[in-house]
């Protein structure tokens, strides 16, 4: 795609991104690809739509200039479809698909071809989309979640006691 950073990447999510009330999955993902875009460099502009707002979507899109970079959560994809067919000739669209649900619609199946890369995030989600004739193989990449590493916190009835300084041993009863 020719993108660099420095490249303006517009990502559009829905608006509970950040709302503490609101966590998923899908949000917690969306803020780790914002923030490490931005961590390499990346200036991402955030574009929150409201969940039911089909003329939101329309309205982000449209202002922004032929060839711009645009990131989109599958979940607005797929509920704003007809708008994303509209933008694909223009814009470089890039779509994150968290799930593919089942029985793609042809409006859906168009936005996904309408995307020059769809970004997957398990092997499962990039197999049902490809079963589902919804993009050419080659454009569905997977880039799985990753995880946060657990806090150390004691086991209840075990304890840690040193042997020497390179071991411990894990006594539990």
């Amino acid at each position: 795609m020719n993108a660099h950073p420095g490249t303006p990447v517009f990502f559009l999510v829905p608006d509970a991104i950040d709302d503490p009330e609101r966590v998923s999955g899908g949000n917690v993902y969306d803020q780790r690809v914002r923030d490490g875009l931005r961590a390499e460099g990346w200036e991402v502009r955030m574009m929150p739509v409201a969940d039911g707002d089909h003329g939101q979507t329309a309205r982000a899109l449209s202002p922004l200039p032929d060839g711009a970079l645009v990131l989109v959560d599958g979940l607005l994809g797929a509920r704003h479809p007809d708008v994303l067919l509209a933008q694909g000739m223009r814009l470089r669209l890039v779509v994150l698909a968290h799930m593919a649900t089942a029985g793609l619609t042809d409006d859906e199946r168009g936005a996904f071809r309408a995307a020059r890369r769809i970004i997957a995030t398990s092997r499962w989600t990039r197999a049902e989309l490809i079963e589902q004739d919804a993009a050419d193989p080659q454009r569905i990449v997977v880039a799985h979640p990753g995880t946060d590493p657990a806090p150390a916190h004691p086991v209840a009835g075990c304890s840690v006691s040193p042997r020497s300084p390179r071991t411990r041993a894990r006594i539990c009863w």
